[in-house]
């Protein structure tokens, strides 16, 4: 039976894990990686902040990120209306945790790209841009907090 922590052991990161599974996956606060734009082009920038993965039973995740940081969405469909997202992905298999942009299909009626939640690969979705077709910028009214 793992007990942690005790005095005079030692523990390894599984050991770690068993701590951090007892909180449900999310964000620590609304203030914690918050979604800006400038309104004049296709970045967004991620502010900082704490979350947490459980991404299985006995496995979960501290995610801190302490600096802010600047991602290109890219281009707009030049004929049809896309939903992108940025999203916290853990990834177990190369032992690292990154923000991604997933860029939806475009589509006349577009769908947001489905979220991955596995013990090998999960995802925390920050936010959602609606990119309407033809745009060459990205302003708060297409930002949608998730």
């Amino acid at each position: 039976m793992i007990t942690y922590p005790l005095n005079r052991f030692y523990y390894n990161a599984t050991d770690a894990e068993l701590f951090h599974c007892t909180r449900n996956s999310g964000i620590y606060a609304s203030d914690d990686f918050v979604c800006t734009v400038t309104g004049a082009d296709n970045n967004v920038t991620i502010g900082t902040g704490i979350g947490w993965i459980r991404n299985s039973k006995f496995s979960g995740k501290v995610i801190a990120q302490k600096s802010d940081v600047v991602l290109d969405l890219g281009l707009a469909d030049a004929s049809f209306n896309r939903w992108d997202i940025v999203a916290i992905q853990f990834d177990k298999n190369n032992n690292a945790t990154d923000l991604v942009v997933k860029h939806g299909t475009p589509a006349s009626t577009p769908v947001r790209p489905e979220i991955v939640q596995t013990e090998t690969l999960y995802e925390l979705y920050l936010a959602a841009f609606y990119r309407k077709a033809g745009a060459t910028t990205i302003t708060a009214d297409d930002v949608y907090d998730l």
